[in-house]
C-alpha cells in the first residue's frame, strides 16, 4: 500500500542589491513558477541558470535537488543537496530532501541518517519525523515507526497523512482496531480521503466486516472516482464473498482505469476460472505473465487452469516457471507432481512432493499425494506413512485414505 513522504521546497526570494544576484533571483522565482506548474524541465533550465549565475545560491540549489527529483533523477538530486549542505552545515530542510532521494534510491538507512541530520538542526520538524517513520517502516521496524509518527502528530496534531502512515504500520503489525482509529482519525481530518478510506476497508476486510469495507471502498470512489486500485479490492472483497461476477465487474471497471495493472489480470484470471470460464483465465494471466515476465503466482495459476483442460505438459511447462522464479514454491511443487502423476510420470511426481515437503514439512496435501502415487506403485506400506503423515496434520483426504486402506 502507498504511504506518503513529503518533500520540503523553499519558495524563500533572496534579496541582494547587486545585478548578477538580481538576475540569479528572477531565475530562482522562474523556477519555483515552473515547479508549482508541474513544468519540472523548465523549472530545472531556470534553476540551472541562477546557479549557474550564482554557483554558492543555497536555495536554488536546494530547489534544483527537488526538481531532479521529481523527475526520478535520484542521483542527481542528491549531489544538489549535497552541495547545498557543504554551503550550510545545518540546512535541514536539504538534509531532509536528500532523505527523501536516498529513500527512493531505496537507502532507508542513509535516508534515516539524513532525516536524523536534520531532527538535529530542527528539533520542530514535524516532516522529518514523518519520513523517518516511513523509513523505519520499510526496515520493518515498527515500533521506532510509530514513536516518528507519534512525535510527528505531536508537533503537528491536524496531520491526515501521518495517521494514515501509523494506521499502515498497525495493519502491518495486525493491530487492527489500533489500525482503523487512526485511519479515522486522518479521515476526520480530511473527510474526502480516499486513501484511508481504502485503508480502512483494507482492515475491516480483514476482520470479515465484509459490508463495512465494501462501505468504505464505495466511499473511496465517491471522492477519488479513478481510484483503480479501491476498484481492485472492492473485487478481491467479492471474490472472498464469493461474488465472482461481481468481482469481475469490478476488476473490469479498474482495467478501464489502467489497462496495465498487472495484479488485476492475475485477480480477475482467479475469478474467471471459478465461474468456469477457464480459458478467459488463462488469457488473463497470460496479460498478467507479459506485463510481469516473473510473476510466479501468475505462472502456477495459468498451469492449474492448463490442468483443469487437461493440458497436462503445458502445465508442466507453467509449475516449471513458477519455481524458476520461486525456488521454495510448495505449491507449484505439489501441483506440478500432480500434472506429472496424470501424466503417469509417478517417479517424477514422487520427487515433486518429497520437494513440497522438503520445503515445508507441514504440507498435508503433498503427503497425501505422494502417499496416492506410492500405493499406486504398489508399496501400501510407505503409502499408509504418508497418509497417516497427513491425517495427523488435518487433510481430510488423507484420513480417509488412511482409514479405507490402512486399517
Amino acid at each position: 500500500m502507498k504511504k506518503y513522504i513529503l518533500i520540503a521546497l523553499l519558495i524563500l526570494p533572496l534579496l541582494t542589491n547587486s545585478f548578477a544576484q538580481k538576475t540569479a533571483e528572477d531565475f530562482y522565482n522562474l523556477g519555483v513558477d515552473n515547479y508549482d506548474k508541474g513544468n519540472y524541465q523548465d523549472a530545472l533550465k531556470a534553476y540551472d541558470k541562477a546557479v549557474k549565475l550564482l554557483p554558492n545560491y543555497v536555495k536554488a540549489l536546494n530547489n534544483r535537488g527537488a526538481t531532479k527529483a521529481a523527475l526520478k533523477n535520484y542521483k542527481g538530486a542528491i549531489e544538489d543537496y549535497s552541495s547545498a549542505i557543504l554551503l550550510k552545515i545545518d540546512y535541514a530542510t536539504a538534509y531532509n530532501n536528500r532523505g527523501i532521494a536516498k529513500h527512493n534510491l531505496d537507502d532507508e538507512k542513509g535516508a534515516i541518517d539524513d532525516y536524523s541530520k536534520a531532527i538535529q538542526y530542527k528539533p520542530e520538524y514535524a516532516d522529518a519525523y514523518f519520513n523517518r517513520g516511513l523509513s523505519k517502516d520499510n526496515l520493518d521496524q515498527h515500533e521506532g515507526a510509530i514513536a516518528d509518527y507519534s512525535k510527528a502528530l505531536e508537533l503537528k496534531p491536524e496531520y491526515p497523512e501521518a495517521y494514515h502512515n501509523i494506521a499502515i504500520v498497525y495493519k502491518e503489525m495486525k493491530n487492527y482496531d489500533s489500525a482503523i482509529a487512526n485511519y479515522t482519525r486522518a479521515i476526520s481530518y480530511r473527510p474526502g480521503y480516499a486513501k484511508a478510506y481504502n485503508g480502512r476497508g483494507i482492515v475491516k476486510k480483514e476482520l470479515k466486516d465484509y459490508k463495512g469495507a465494501l462501505s468504505d471502498y464505495d466511499s473511496a470512489l465517491i471522492y477519488k472516482p479513478d481510484y483503480y486500485i479501491a476498484y481492485n479490492n472492492k473485487g478481491i472483497l467479492k471474490d472472498e464473498t464469493k461474488d465472482y461476477l461481481g468481482a469481475v465487474d469490478d476488476y473490469n471497471s479498474a482495467l478501464k482505469l489502467k489497462p496495465d495493472y498487472e495484479e488485476v489480470y492475475y485477480n480477475r484470471g482467479i475469478a474467471r476460472r471459478k465461474l468456469g470460464d477457464v480459458k478467459g483465465a488463462i488469457e488473463d494471466y497470460d496479460k498478467a505473465i507479459k506485463l510481469d515476465p516473473k510473476d510466479a503466482s501468475a505462472y502456477n495459476n495459468r498451469g492449474f487452469a492448463k490442468d483443469q483442460l487437461e493440458d497436462y505438459q503445458g502445465a508442466i511447462k507453467d509449475y516449471t516457471m513458477a519455481i524458476q522464479y520461486k525456488s521454495d514454491y510448495v505449491t507449484a511443487y505439489n501441483n506440478r507432481g500432480i500434472a506429472k502423476r496424470k501424466l503417469g510420470d509417478f517417479n517424477g511426481a514422487i520427487a515433486d512432493y518429497t520437494k513440497s515437503i522438503e520445503i515445508n514439512p507441514n504440507s498435508p496435501d503433498a503427503y497425501n499425494n505422494r502417499g496416492y502415487v506410492k500405493y499406486k506403485l504398489g508399496d501400501n506400506t510407505a503409502a499408509c506413512v504418508d497418509w497417516k503423515k497427513g491425517m495427523e496434520l488435518g487433510d481430510k483426504i488423507a484420513t480417509d485414505n488412511y482409514t479405507k486402506f490402512c486399517k
